[in-house]
């Protein structure tokens, strides 16, 4: 330290143990007045003057106040004659009254209270007066720093005895601040003892003084942040740690009192924080102690004398004189009594004797748990801190050799660790529960805990190869690492990588294919890894699937002789020698897996057993949570890339399909051209034998729509039925043989079962002819073909789907146009609600051949929204504008130019618009139109027009509608606009106040019928008004009128515009539009 001490303390305990337990600040003395009635009250007077007299001569010289008690009964003439005495004896012992008090015998409760207030009051003045008295005193022996904390501490005291913790607290505080400047003067072991008093008095006054403990928090981390970081003075390191330990348990335990005093939370996190501290730095002076052993500079000689004089109980610890100085160590003589001090060596010999008795692992368990409660109380979770505390308390209790409570610990927080995946700390969990496994002989626990520690990827090379080491040892011979042998096989999972872990054997299953046939074989890998840095042997490789006949085992041949040929179980292939896993080589086993039939193959798991049984150890690595072979349907990119660099890629799934069939399926379709709904055309079906033996099959034919599935998936040998709704897709499709081909019809026996192939030999193809005839509107369709050839477990089958050549014979285009006058309307073909439109179908023949229209017919789609008006009649008078970007349109009927009475009336359903009667014959590319008036009253499609026809070379003879072909065509969707009536105001956007503001409102009328309007200006404070406030007309049909208005502005700033109001009637129908699209306008000043 430097710093030569000077003789004497800063403050001596000798003080402090007069003021606390020998001298006093209110001598009472007590006078029993039951005498005093008789006679002779002069002479009892004048014995208590003199015991008044002799108790101030005996206090004379010290400021101690003296308090007579006169001790009397109840009755009114007692206590008269006791005032009377009492006043006698005040003048001939000349004391003030406040020196004297009465004390009723029989009303004892109420006297000794006031009795205590009376000393209490005696007390507060002879403590102020001492406080006073100490703060005068002048020390020039010593600095002014010393003394000011003398003083600091001595009436910080004497303000304590008063109860004024206020003055204390800030003495005190002046005293702590005032030792880093005795540091020069003062050895530090005395400051750090001043200090811890100061400390403990300053948070104790500000817990008792403060409605939260903050303040006193703040100063105790403070205290601890200046005397953390030196030894204290201490001869020894780890007496420093258990100093620091003392202080954050002395100041959790003042903390807790505290809080149970206040009736506050006691789950605060800062309770359980300073047992937490101390439990830690209990832990570094255990650590200290035993990192130094007995290299603390203490001979032997010197150390067996001290055991020896503990044994006998020679020594005795005696107080410092001064405050912060070391106890006194004094070796007593036995007999004589004789004392002496012990040197330096003696006392350090002492200090580590009592040091080795210390119960470390006991006091840090004791400490912890208490921890452990308090983060328990609290109301917010602290689950991760609680976690952290069972770890260190598992530990203090493997240290202590209490292996059972130490594996029970460990074994429940590890798997918090896990899931968490915090590798760092559960490393040193595992390893306790591996070193606790080991104690008790559980070789299985052992195995398990040290295979999880080198699955860690935190664990280091030296950690590793220890532990490798220890595993093998207790792997294959348990008995020479101090285990027992397993008394049966152990099953340990490889799981899968997670958080960035490895595990430290991996096995790998993949299937090069992901689909295969039935009656053939597959190839598969098989790819083991180790992270052993020594290699390993196993006994057996075995691998398991779904289905148990596919389970097989590769193992070494016995060392006795190599197995006969032939004498292997189905499931197990010999190995070429010892099988050997080498550290960080992968090992790929490649082989071949017979498929005996078909289904879905899925490889469960991959197992390595080490030793033979029973005690064997088997490593198993479940594959079946491997994710497959596919790309990402976001990155395929990415995917693609990474399964291109990567090694070893997972596929454990394997699809078993039907074996190759013996009968070869070809569909041929021989068409020029496209065919026509309801035209037959010719059909192929070559069956080729692929066996090596002559065989009869059968086929079946079937039509299915796009994205239906296999008709054929029930494996059933009748043909199957078409489905409920084949008729409105439009799938009505029917196969004849080819006796019949080329008529329209389909000429031939319609086929609806199972076509037999008759015997074909091997290598032969035979060839079968169909006519089909596709009706209905949909092209979409396919033609499924299915063969098949044996039966039972024996059937096998192929089929071939092939599409469907078909297209529609017809091209209409739809225009739409507004009457009166004649004009089309714009492209969203919007109609004003309740008025009258045309609609053009123009239909192009798209055939390769000439074809007739039979019938047409509009079939209205809803008769209330939409009403038929009247029909063309197929003849063309003038021309009417084309739509924009088209040509003027040419064909418009004569009758819509003329008066409504000469319109064609509509047929009697209101539904249903025909042509006139007549067959039209059409070649390609012609066109057909036909004009309809409709009468537009809600939105939608006004329906579909059907047409019937046929082809022109069918001749008169053939002209029946039942052999006409039908096609059904959509009317696009037309807008109903809702809004007969439109209103536009124009104005300026701004104004300035006093101009004028023309506005014009404009009613467009855009309705067939005459609207009635009534239009009404509201009035408004900020405008003069010009013009009709109230004003009614008509409008006639597809016209306008215009409203002018003047406003002028009276007031500036954005105002409210005004509003009106305009009343519609057209027809039976009233509307009301009211205010307007601006509401607002800013007016400027002039």
């Amino acid at each position: 330290q430097g710093v030569p001490e000077l003789e004497g303390g800063i403050f001596r305990l000798e003080w402090l143990r007069d003021r606390m337990r020998r001298t006093a600040g209110v001598m009472v003395l007590l006078v029993s007045w039951a005498e005093a009635q008789v006679a002779n009250w002069r002479t009892k007077e004048g014995e208590v003057a003199q015991a008044i007299e002799r108790a101030r001569a005996g206090l004379r010289g010290q400021a101690v106040r003296l308090l007579v008690v006169l001790v009397v009964r109840a009755g009114t003439d007692t206590e008269w004659l006791a005032e009377e005495r009492m006043a006698s004896l005040r003048r001939k012992t000349e004391l003030s009254e406040r020196h004297f008090f009465v004390l009723n015998r029989d009303e004892m409760l109420v006297s000794v209270s006031q009795l205590e207030q009376v000393v209490r009051e005696l007390a507060d003045i002879y403590y102020a007066e001492e406080a006073k008295r100490v703060k005068k005193i002048k020390d020039a022996r010593r600095t002014p720093a010393t003394t000011m904390v003398r003083k600091g501490m001595k009436v910080g005291l004497l303000n304590e005895f008063r109860e004024e913790y206020g003055m204390a607290l800030k003495h005190y505080l002046q005293a702590y601040q005032l030792l880093g400047d005795c540091a020069q003067s003062r050895p530090l072991r005395e400051l750090r003892g001043l200090a811890d008093s100061l400390n403990f008095k300053i948070c104790m006054l500000q817990l008792r003084l403060a409605p939260s403990p903050e303040r006193a928090c703040a100063q105790f981390d403070r205290h601890m942040r200046a005397w953390r970081g030196t030894a204290g003075g201490s001869r020894l390191l780890y007496q420093h740690w258990a100093w620091l330990s003392d202080q954050c348990l002395a100041f959790g335990g003042l903390l807790e009192r505290a809080f149970e005093r206040k009736l506050q939370d006691q789950g605060d996190i800062r309770l359980g924080n300073y047992f937490h501290c101390a439990a830690n730095y209990a832990a570094q002076r255990r650590d200290e102690f035993e990192r130094i052993g007995g290299t603390v500079g203490v001979s032997p000689e010197t150390r067996a004398r001290v055991e020896g004089w503990i044994r006998a109980e020679e020594i005795e610890v005696r107080e410092p004189a001064y405050l912060g100085e070391d106890d006194l160590l004094v070796q007593v003589a036995p007999g004589t009594g004789e004392c002496r001090t012990l040197d330096d060596a003696e006392v350090v010999a002492y200090s580590v004797l009592q040091e080795e008795a210390v119960d470390h692992s006991g006091h840090i368990i004791g400490l912890l748990t208490r921890a452990y409660g308090k983060y328990q109380q609290m109301s917010r979770k602290v689950s991760r801190t609680l976690l952290l505390l069972a770890a260190s308390i598992a530990q203090e209790h493997l240290r202590a050799g209490n292996y059972g409570v130490a594996r029970d610990f460990f074994n429940r927080i590890a798997k918090s660790y896990q899931r968490e995946q915090w590798h760092d700390i559960l490393k040193s969990i595992l390893e306790g529960t591996a070193a606790c496994a080991r104690h008790l002989g559980l070789t299985e626990d052992y195995l398990r805990a040290t295979l999880d520690v080198l699955s860690l990827p935190c664990a280091g090379s030296t950690a590793l190869h220890r532990s490798c080491d220890d595993f093998l040892a207790a792997l294959y011979e348990p008995e020479d690492a101090g285990l027992p042998r397993l008394p049966r096989p152990m099953l340990h999972d490889l799981r899968p990588p997670a958080g960035g872990a490895r595990p430290v054997l991996d096995a790998r299953f993949r299937f090069t294919e992901t689909t295969a046939r039935a009656e053939e074989s597959v190839a598969y890998q098989i790819q083991l890894s180790s992270r052993f840095p020594r290699a390993l042997r196993f006994s057996r490789l075995r691998v398991a699937f779904n289905d148990p006949d596919y389970n097989f085992k590769i193992e070494r041949p016995p060392a006795a002789a190599p197995a006969a040929p032939g004498s292997d179980s189905p499931d197990v292939v010999r190995g070429d020698g010892d099988l050997l896993l080498l550290p960080d080589t992968p090992c790929t086993l490649d082989g071949v897996l017979p498929l005996p039939r078909p289904g879905t193959l899925r490889c469960k798991h991959v197992e390595l057993h080490f030793g033979e049984a029973p005690s064997m150890v088997i490593f198993q690595r479940d594959v079946s949570h491997c994710a497959p072979r596919a790309a990402h349907p976001l990155y395929p990119t990415i995917t693609e890339e990474h399964l291109r660099r990567a090694s070893f890629i997972e596929q454990h799934v394997l699809t078993v399909l039907e074996p190759h069939p013996k009968l070869d399926i070809a569909v041929r379709q021989p068409l020029p051209g496209p065919a026509i709904c309801r035209e037959a055309y010719p059909l192929l079906v070559d069956l080729t034998n692929t066996g090596a033996h002559p065989l009869e099959g059968r086929f079946m034919l079937a039509a299915v729509p796009n994205g239906e599935e296999d008709p054929f998936a029930d494996t059933s040998h009748a043909s199957p039925s078409p489905p409920p709704d084949e008729e409105e897709n439009g799938v009505i499709s029917t196969f004849r043989a080819a006796a019949g081909a080329g008529s329209g019809s389909g000429g031939g026996e319609e086929v609806t079962a199972p076509v037999g192939t008759g015997p074909i030999a091997p290598g032969d193809t035979v060839s079968h002819a169909f006519t089909v005839r596709c009706d209905g509107s949909l092209p979409d369709r396919h033609i499924c073909v299915r063969a098949e050839h044996g039966e039972g477990s024996d059937l096998t089958a192929g089929s071939e789907r092939v599409r469907v050549p078909v297209q529609e014979p017809f091209v209409v285009r739809w225009n739409t146009y507004l009457t009166d006058p004649l004009r089309p309307t714009d492209a969203e073909r919007r109609v004003t609600m309740g008025e009258r439109f045309l609609l053009r179908a123009e239909v192009e023949c798209t055939t390769p051949f000439a074809v007739a229209i039979v019938s047409a017919e509009l079939h209205v789609a809803d008769p209330v929204a939409v009403m038929l008006a009247g029909t063309d009649a197929g003849h063309t008078a003038a021309a009417a504008p084309g739509a924009a970007g088209e040509d003027a349109v040419s064909d418009v009927p004569d009758w819509l130019l003329g008066s409504e009475e000469d319109r064609p009336v509509p047929s009697a359903d209101a539904a249903v618009a025909e042509f006139p009667p007549g067959v039209v014959q059409m070649g390609r590319g012609a066109s057909y139109t036909r004009w309809f008036l409709l009468h537009a009253r809600a939105s939608g499609s006004p329906g579909n027009l059907v047409v019937h026809w046929r082809r022109q070379d069918a001749g008169p003879a053939n002209d029946q509608p039942a052999e006409a072909s039908q096609i059904v065509l959509a009317v696009p969707e037309v807008d109903m606009d809702y809004e007969p009536v439109r209103v536009s105001v124009h104005h300026s956007s701004h104004a300035v106040v006093g101009t004028l503001l023309p506005c014009h409102v404009t009613v467009e009328n855009r309705s067939p019928a005459v609207a009635e309007c009534t239009f009404i200006l509201r009035d408004s404070d900020a405008f003069y008004i010009s013009g009709l406030k109230r004003a009614a007309f008509k409008i006639l049909p597809r016209t306008r009128h215009v409203l002018q208005h003047n406003f002028l502005p009276v007031r500036s700033g954005c105002l409210a515009f005004p509003q009106f109001v305009l009343q519609v009637r057209t027809g039976k129908v009233t509307r009301m539009v009211l205010g307007k699209t601006t509401t607002e306008i800013y007016v400027a000043v002039q």
